[in-house]
């Protein structure tokens, strides 16, 4: 009994090993065009220098004054803020991936390539349980963040490429653009060139 409460207390320890988040400053982007500089609170995970943005695709606090303030993706057009010098862009978008009825469908995607058509990053969380064997050993339940790319053509639906149907799809959503579907279909720019072909056909497609 004892190890089975071990069990339950390291992976609830998983479950909130995200640390305290980060006071970094950044910008609001309204629907009406305005932009508010507020100072955010980023969360971070543990062990890792990179912001928890599974969690910032649902909301993130930021301050005013002492009060912590929750903003959704439903009221704002996008996020932004930079770390390490780096500029990270959230855009608020319609998540036509989400099979689980909730008050909104709207959620803030990491942009990688801005144009007509855009490039996200899009993060989403598995987990595996904890276990007690037979001979009393414990092992640790995991969590674990996956980003997916997805791309989107003018605030359209978003797109997720398959590893076994890329060639064929991706043909078919750049099919303006021949040059461009000639060099997916011979395989010269395949799933992992993903960045250059939506940056080739924002800058040579159009």
């Amino acid at each position: 009994m004892k190890k089975v409460f071990l069990l339950i207390a390291v992976t609830l320890m998983i479950f909130i090993s995200a640390e305290a988040a980060k006071k970094i400053e950044g910008y609001i982007h309204y629907n009406n065009n305005r932009k508010e500089k507020v100072t955010f609170l980023i969360p971070f995970i543990s062990l890792n220098s990179e912001p928890a943005y599974v969690d910032l695709q649902q909301q993130i606090k930021y301050l005013v004054g002492k009060e912590k303030v929750i903003l959704k993706a439903d009221d704002v057009m996008e996020i932004s803020f930079s770390i390490n010098g780096q500029e990270i862009r959230m855009i608020s978008v319609y998540d036509n991936f989400q099979t689980m009825l909730t008050a909104s469908s709207m959620i803030f995607l990491k942009l990688e390539v801005d144009g007509p058509v855009r490039l996200y990053s899009y993060y989403s969380t598995t987990s595996s349980q904890g276990m007690v064997s037979a001979n009393g050993n414990v092992s640790v339940g995991r969590i674990y963040t996956t980003a997916h790319l997805v791309v989107q053509r003018d605030n359209g639906k978003l797109v997720r490429p398959l590893p076994l149907s890329f060639r064929e799809d991706m043909m078919e959503f750049f099919a303006d653009c021949t040059e461009l579907v000639d060099k997916i279909d011979k395989k010269i720019l395949i799933l992992s060139d993903l960045k250059i072909i939506v940056a080739e056909y924002n800058t040579k497609c159009l």
